[in-house]
């Protein structure tokens, strides 16, 4: 009779269930993350409501004195029917007034046209009543890029810097705060349009537009 031989047991490698059960446990761990960070505690929600809602109103208030005194200075230049010669705009910051310096002097000239001063005169008054402590007035000069050179004004640095200063002075004499008060002067190195055409030739009404005064009041950043 033939004997048969006992059955050999096979054994599976079930090393594998580590690696599984490693990984079921990292997957785990990265939902229960992920749960946590998309449903935050609701004090932490009510704390960042709150500040939001500081930032807003804060937003708010500083913004108030400086849109009061744009609309204050739009309807001055309407009623003084200066519109070509003075622009205003808002700023992220604050205010921008541009006068066109054709209109307030002569050509070569920092002395203000006799017929400018009036204006000058209700625009300083208007911003020396401006209602806000924490602001600058920077004044900034520019000209066009026809050459000057004069006793006076060896160049449009000269030019563009005196003019911006006369303003300074201005304003100061008719109430702003000295303090609070800048100016430079940035000869032709910032045009709004081109001094000339794709030829060289010299662009007039462009180069009338360049010849400015431009007078920022705005928060201070620091």
């Amino acid at each position: 009779m033939a004997k048969h031989g006992k059955k050999k047991e096979v054994h599976e490698d079930e090393s594998w269930l580590l690696t599984y059960a490693d990984f079921i446990t990292l997957l785990m761990c990265f939902f229960v993350i992920i749960l946590s960070m998309s449903e935050p505690k609701q004090a932490d929600i009510e704390l960042l409501q709150d500040a939001l809602e500081e930032f807003k109103s804060k937003a708010t208030d500083n913004s108030k004195p400086f849109n009061e005194l744009f609309d204050k200075l739009q309807v001055l230049i309407a009623e003084l029917q200066m519109e070509e010669a003075v622009s205003i705009e808002k700023t992220n910051r604050g205010v921008l007034l541009e006068l066109s310096a054709s209109s307030f002097y002569d050509a070569g000239s920092a002395q203000f046209r006799p017929e400018a001063v009036p204006v000058l005169e209700k625009m300083a008054t208007a911003l020396a009543e401006f209602d806000y402590e924490d602001y600058l007035c920077q004044i900034d000069g520019h000209t066009d890029d026809a050459p000057i050179k004069t006793a006076q004004f060896p160049s449009n640095w000269e030019l563009s810097a005196v003019r911006a200063t006369t303003v300074l002075r201005f304003l100061v004499e008719h109430g702003m705060e000295e303090d609070k008060m800048r100016a430079a002067g940035f000869a032709d190195v910032i045009p709004k349009v081109p001094n000339l055409d794709n030829l060289g030739n010299p662009i007039e009404e462009n180069r009338e537009l360049n010849r400015r005064i431009v007078i920022k009041v705005e928060r201070r950043l620091d």
